[in-house]
């Protein structure tokens, strides 16, 4: 789905008017699988530009007409990310030593979020304040990597969002990117979450296996205190190395735990939460949902392990 797609499903006019003008000056920088141009964008002549756009169109203003929208009709979720795109852009905007090509990936990831969680502002915060106690929340994590030049949405967690869409049992939360202090936001803002996907990029660079966040890197310890306080009926760790992330073991606090051992191709670890997902969304049922990706999956040999109730895998 194209940016000016999700900002056009945005029902609230008072926050549409805003995410549009935000949209069109972030969408240029959007990346996609072909991109190459990206790479020359973040010379310092560019980065320049940049600034000098920033402030012609009034960017920094237009988030902070979003922020006092949001925070008005409280919502929360959406506000923590609204507030991490406003820090990021009035950091570069008021102090020269934030105007680096790191800073400028921040901000895009930042909109992307919003973009994101503006899709079901209602249904989210109808859970979070525990006015539904019905649907089911799905946390959806790309972990991104800062020193990659193209920029763009993690097509795997898109991917998810729109599966699961037309099952009203369910509400996604879609994140591209973030801070771990972010991370440990959402698991205190939700009483309970369900699900748990992570997809992107983890660190094997040292002795242990770590989650990449915006800001620093997660080892399985701290990934255990962020959530302990929630029961997830499934934990998918699908990126690299999870398997030894969680030390052979699964994740204490999931009664179903998927995991993948050494490297994993990004088209692999597409098709499979594809699979998994188009099932899982009319049976609910992870059994059925796991046995077709795996019967479906284009890697071989197979690296992907399961822990599952009743069934050893």
């Amino acid at each position: 789905m194209l940016e000016k797609d999700y900002i056009s499903k945005i029902k609230d006019e008072k926050i549409k008017k805003p995410m549009l003008k935000i949209s069109n000056f972030f969408e240029p920088y959007i990346g996609n699988d072909h991109d190459d141009e990206s790479k020359i964008f973040f010379e310092k002549n560019n980065i320049d530009e940049y600034y000098q756009r920033l402030e012609k169109n009034n960017i920094k203003q237009e988030i902070s007409s979003l922020r006092k929208e949001v925070s008005q009709k409280e919502y929360s979720v959406l506000n923590s990310f609204v507030l991490s795109l406003q820090r990021n852009t009035n950091q570069f905007i008021k102090d020269e030593k934030y105007r680096t090509s790191r800073k400028i990936k921040k901000m895009i990831y930042s909109y992307l979020n919003v973009s994101r969680m503006t899709q079901n502002l209602e249904e989210i915060e109808a859970v979070r304040k525990g006015d539904d106690v019905d649907t089911k929340v799905i946390l959806s994590l790309s972990l991104v990597n800062l020193e990659e030049d193209n920029i763009k949405a993690n097509e795997e967690v898109d991917n998810i969002s729109q599966i699961m869409e037309s099952n009203t049992n369910y509400v996604v939360l879609p994140i591209q990117g973030c801070t771990t202090t972010l991370f440990i936001t959402i698991f205190k803002k939700f009483s309970h979450i369900d699900i748990i996907h992570i997809a992107g990029h983890t660190d094997n660079s040292r002795r242990n296996v770590m989650l990449k966040f915006v800001d620093s890197n997660m080892g399985f310890e701290a990934f255990k205190r962020a959530t302990h306080s929630h029961q997830f009926s499934l934990a998918v760790l699908n990126c690299c190395s999870t398997f030894e992330f969680a030390l052979g073991n699964k994740i204490p606090n999931a009664s179903t735990c998927i995991l993948h051992q050494d490297l994993v191709l990004r088209d692999v670890a597409y098709n499979f939460m594809e699979c998994f997902f188009q099932t899982f969304e009319h049976t609910e049922d992870v059994h059925p949902s796991w046995e077709y990706a795996v019967q479906n999956s284009n890697e071989n040999p197979l690296r992907y392990y399961c822990v599952l109730p009743n069934l050893n895998s």
